[in-house]
């Protein structure tokens, strides 16, 4: 068999399969260790009055991909996949293998399975059902000779998918590059629009008296300027264009200049409150970064506390922060069993 067109060349196996194992159905797939996907299968198929919306949801997929996915492994199919034998069962209702069918599926009256292996590999699986007389050593003799067959098939398909993946990580490499630069140029043209309001904004400071009432929101604008230079510097580390500058800051301070724009965000139906513990230590970061972190998770717990049939949040928001000491420990992963 050519592997040119792996896809093909596994159809032809699985009809192969079909009429020597006299089966009325069957399937031939591909597996990662996580999901089987179909990449054919033969005779009677899905129901498509018991579950038609599923039906209908296979057959699209299958018409745009090629293929369809299963990480169901509690099945007859599964045991082949998991233990990398031949499954063989005439009374799949009375056996406990079986496990459950998807939506739709029609009953199997019997069912043989075989992987197909590269060495201890396995890389997929060959499935047929509904033999009118069941199946035996010789229909299963002859499913595993066309599995070894497949397995030059199953190889080439995978790299075939190796190929495309890389292929499209090329591309993503390419498009993000592409962004940098556009984020490049963009920062620095907004750079220079900070740079007139800023100057601006320090000509209005100097002419205007101590306790001018307009002055509180001229600093304002002044400070909003510098946080968008920050931001400028974000997006020219993400161009790659700047290095990250971290200094020593005290995140109280930090967070108690935001605290006035913070107020507005939230809305007059929050309370908004600071809470830093006594002796708070410096940090070394990154201005801009922090800042970004901090807004983002004001942000989030403001949309937290919006009930459901209510436009707005309400309740109070606080950003409390501590010392604390962490050992090795608490930076291992954890493992759920």
């Amino acid at each position: 068999l050519r592997t040119g067109d792996p896809r093909a060349a596994s159809g032809r196996v699985l009809r192969a399969a079909l009429q020597q194992t006299e089966s009325q159905y069957g399937f031939a797939g591909v597996t990662d260790g996580r999901t089987l996907r179909i990449l054919n299968h033969e005779g009677v198929t899905w129901h498509d009055h018991v579950n038609r919306e599923f039906y209908e949801q296979a057959l699209e997929r299958y018409r745009q991909v090629g293929y369809l996915e299963f990480t169901n492994f509690d099945n007859l199919f599964g045991q082949v996949l998991l233990t990398g034998r031949a499954v063989l069962s005439n009374e799949p209702s009375r056996d406990p293998r079986a496990g459950g069918l998807p939506p739709g599926h029609p009953p199997l009256n019997t069912f043989l399975g075989v992987p197909i292996l590269n060495g201890d590999q396995i890389l997929g699986m060959i499935g047929v059902a509904n033999r009118e007389n069941g199946y035996g050593d010789g229909e299963q003799h002859r499913l595993e000779v066309l599995a070894q067959m497949t397995g030059v098939i199953y190889d080439a398909y995978a790299k075939q998918q190796r190929e495309a993946e890389l292929a499209q990580q090329l591309r993503q490499a390419h498009k993000m590059e592409a962004i940098g630069r556009l984020a490049g140029g963009i920062a620095h043209d907004f750079s220079n629009q900070l740079t007139v309001i800023k100057g601006c904004a320090q000509f209005l400071l100097d002419a205007m008296l101590a306790d001018d009432p307009g002055r509180r929101d001229v600093e304002r604008i002044s400070a909003t300027v510098e946080r968008g230079a920050r931001l400028v510097c974000q997006l020219l580390a993400f161009a790659r264009q700047e290095s990250i500058q971290p200094c020593s800051q005290s995140l109280a301070d930090l967070v108690n200049e935001m605290a006035a724009m913070f107020r507005q965000l939230l809305g007059e139906q929050v309370h908004f409150h600071v809470r830093a513990a006594p002796g708070l230590w410096r940090v070394l970061l990154d201005l801009g970064q922090i800042e970004q972190v901090i807004m983002n998770l004001v942000i989030n717990a403001r949309d937290a506390m919006v009930t459901p049939g209510e436009r707005f949040p309400v309740g109070t928001l606080t950003v409390e922060m501590a010392n604390v000491e962490l050992d090795a420990g608490a930076f291992q992963p954890t493992v759920e069993r």
